[in-house]
């Protein structure tokens, strides 16, 4: 890994996430209980693996440092390597309806829209017919010229949409979304959904 890369994730961990709150992720309280089996995916350095019993937990993420760093830190939780989704041939690591929620927090925005969809027809194989996605990504609000331009400098997001765009991109792959809630904070315009 090189060394811009550590540097996000050093930043990520010990700024970002700090100064966004843990009221930020309240909204998983609504949709999750305990016994669901729930996939973090792209769970960076583990930080929500306590919004969920680590006997249902399964944090996934394809950045071997930030796997090891979750590993060491929420040593209860069970995390796995996940290969990059860039075709039709290559899946994730779990049978068929396996889980009742799969969590993706401010992930999405590193992703392209091709390989968004490839990881949605996964998501809905792993996903039990009544499961759901819960999802918290940054995205541009119209009107929010200071937050936009701050989310696109600090964060190393490429792909950073607005709440249409994610939608449409859900929908083009079979998925409805719920909006649940908009919240700003720290410099960010973070979309809730399911």
């Amino acid at each position: 890994m090189n060394i811009f890369r550590k540097l996000e994730t050093v930043a990520y961990k010990n700024i970002i996430v700090p100064l966004q709150g843990d009221e930020t992720f309240d909204f998983v309280k609504e949709h999750y209980n305990r016994g669901m089996k729930v996939l973090d995916f792209g769970c960076g350095t583990g930080s929500n693996s306590k919004l969920f019993h680590c006997n249902d937990y399964i944090g996934s993420e394809i950045d071997s440092s930030r796997l090891k760093s979750s590993k060491q830190k929420y040593p209860k939780y069970k995390f796995e390597q996940i290969p990059k989704i860039q075709s039709s041939d290559d899946l994730l690591p779990w049978k068929d309806n396996t889980f009742d929620i799969i969590f993706i927090s401010l992930c999405l925005h590193h992703i392209n829209v091709k390989s968004c969809k490839l990881i949605f027809k996964e998501f809905r194989r792993v996903l039990k017919n009544n499961g759901k996605i819960l999802g918290i990504e940054p995205t541009i609000i119209s009107g929010s010229y200071f937050s936009n331009i701050f989310m696109n400098v600090l964060d190393a997001g490429d792909y950073i949409l607005t709440q249409n765009n994610y939608t449409n991109i859900y929908l083009s792959e079979s998925f409805k979304t719920k909006h649940i809630n908009l919240v700003k904070t720290f410099g960010y315009n973070l979309w809730q959904y399911s």
